[in-house]
């Protein structure tokens, strides 16, 4: 059986968001993935029991292990910026390689990082995707834009993936009803989904509590804020910030095993990001959902809400004041949300799914 290779940054990356990618290599191919950290639990575990499926955490040790026992993989499938750097030095005679761009990221969208450091990224990835990599994917069509503004990737290599695809059947809301639509309701949770980067927006949201405290008091409903973190980052944060956060009722819980036990518990989702998305995957998994969403107009979200027909979206330089706005709007006009929510879930299933994804992407590799 032929070998085929996957390298990312970590186990729960690959589980959660290539899914499909394992399912169909698994039927032909022995596949080796290659990965630096573990990451948390993933829903997708039962893959970790395929005899076609070794995963490999990536090291010295782990490396030279491989090296020399080698066996020439037909294909590199190289995620994240980890992966696509590492893939060169590590599995350099390899006969198909394809790399996909996740998005550029906290590098790109933080103002902190210098325009030095960019280009030195850039200049490391324009001469990989020229000499090394056979194929270039990206996930949105912003991103098509700046690799061609930048003379980083040939237009022949670059190729277009909308998104990691997702998996309409599991993630849906049927039978449940819309929340709001319900008679008598006397409180909601507002949620927002990250992992605490600035960029985001986490302070936006956090802002915005303090607003609707103080200015919009006068609504019939009691909301409550929820932070949906990685374990790790809210071990960061010391009990007194905790503390502070909970007397004006934002709670912060963390990542959940089974994405649709996070979803159950969020009314409204709110994601104020600038940060450089490759396919937002919070909005993805929302929007099936049916769950109203509020989103800054950012590369890899106005992909999926480019207008506002689908949600309640807000300019990149939006104030906290107007994600309280559009609260408002959503609970005094929950039929108007619940009909945005439901031509969201038909716009991901038309444009998302994965089935729609794999048949893509196979077909540009041709395997």
């Amino acid at each position: 059986m032929e070998k085929v290779v996957i390298i990312a940054n970590t186990k729960w990356f690959v589980l959660n968001f290539k899914e499909w990618l394992l399912r169909e290599l698994i039927k032909k191919y022995e596949v080796e993935i290659f990965f630096i950290n573990n990451g948390p639990p993933s829903h997708n575990e039962y893959l970790l029991k395929n005899n076609n499926l070794k995963f490999i955490k990536l090291n010295s040790n782990s490396f030279l292990k491989y090296f020399f026992k080698f066996k020439k993989p037909k294909y590199l499938f190289s995620f994240t910026i980890h992966g696509i750097c590492l893939s060169p030095i590590l599995f350099p005679n390899i006969s198909q390689k394809i790399a996909t761009i996740e998005g550029f990221g906290r590098l790109f969208s933080s103002s902190s990082n210098l325009d030095f450091t960019n280009k030195i990224v850039l200049f490391v990835y324009k001469n990989i995707f020229k000499f090394y990599y056979d194929k270039v994917f990206v996930l949105n069509f912003s991103d098509i834009k700046f690799l061609l503004d930048k003379k980083i990737v040939s237009f022949k290599k670059l190729k277009y993936l909308p998104g990691t695809g997702i998996n309409i059947n599991f993630f849906s809301r049927k039978p449940k009803p819309f929340k709001l639509l319900k008679p008598k309701i006397t409180k909601i949770n507002v949620g927002m989904i990250s992992r605490n980067i600035p960029e985001k927006g986490i302070n936006t949201f956090i802002a915005s509590k303090f607003a609707l405290i103080r200015q919009f008091n006068d609504l019939d409903i009691k909301v409550n804020y929820i932070i949906f973190m990685p374990k790790k980052d809210i071990f960061k944060l010391s009990k007194e910030l905790i503390q502070e956060l909970e007397k004006y009722n934002i709670k912060l819980s963390q990542y959940n095993k089974n994405p649709l036990d996070t979803y159950s518990q969020i009314d409204i989702l709110v994601q104020p990001s600038i940060y450089f998305e490759g396919l937002s995957r919070v909005i993805l998994e929302a929007g099936c959902l049916q769950i109203p969403i509020i989103a800054c107009k950012n590369r890899g979200i106005v992909d999926i809400l480019p207008n506002k027909k689908y949600g309640y979206i807000l300019d990149k330089d939006s104030f906290p004041i107007e994600i309280c706005q559009n609260i408002q709007k959503i609970i005094q006009n929950p039929d108007i949300a619940n009909n945005k929510a439901e031509k969201l879930r038909d716009h991901i299933i038309k444009n998302f799914n994965e089935k729609i994804i794999s048949t893509l992407f196979f077909k540009e590799i041709d395997l």
